[in-house]
């Protein structure tokens, strides 16, 4: 609990004006949301993999426009591929370890564990890595909206 409430304040301090402007319906309301870990809907981003493959479960806001905060699974040893996201994003490790790098540069990746963050700018290459043994939970906060392009090896690496 104490680690979603440190996600909770990143994606809070990151852009407190956006989140204001932008507030959800669940934001409004005047009696708190709660939602336990078992009740979440957890949505595939790669259809075919289903469970297996990442997973997301949106906390806050609207995931196309931003901003958006999510709760991204991904299984033990799971390698997105170098890839952007138009918007910058903050992220925060709920569980397990994950390494976040530029391509290429993963073996040189400090692992990040629980309660460890990170900020990615928009449009920048990079590649995450959820190390074995773990399954990685992590929350992210897109001021944009989430999208997710990869890009092609030998484009990343100059």
């Amino acid at each position: 609990m104490k680690n979603v409430r440190i996600a909770v304040l990143v994606a809070s301090l990151a852009s407190s004006a956006a989140l204001t402007a932008h507030a959800d319906k669940h934001m409004m309301m005047k009696k708190p949301v709660i939602k336990p870990a078992a009740s979440l809907t957890w949505t595939p981003l790669v259809p075919e993999l289903g469970a297996k493959g990442p997973q997301i479960s949106v906390v806050f806001g609207d995931l196309k426009k931003g901003p958006v905060g999510l709760l991204l699974k991904q299984p033990a040893g799971a390698r997105p591929g170098p890839h952007t996201h138009t918007s910058d994003y903050w992220a925060v490790v709920v569980s397990g370890q994950l390494q976040d790098f530029e391509p290429g540069k993963g073996d040189m990746a400090a692992k990040l564990g629980t309660g460890s963050w990170w900020m990615q700018p928009g449009k920048a290459a990079h590649d995450n890595h959820c190390v074995e043994g773990s399954e990685c939970v992590l929350f992210a906060y897109f001021p944009r909206g989430f999208d997710f392009a990869p890009v092609a090896a030998a484009k990343a690496e100059r």
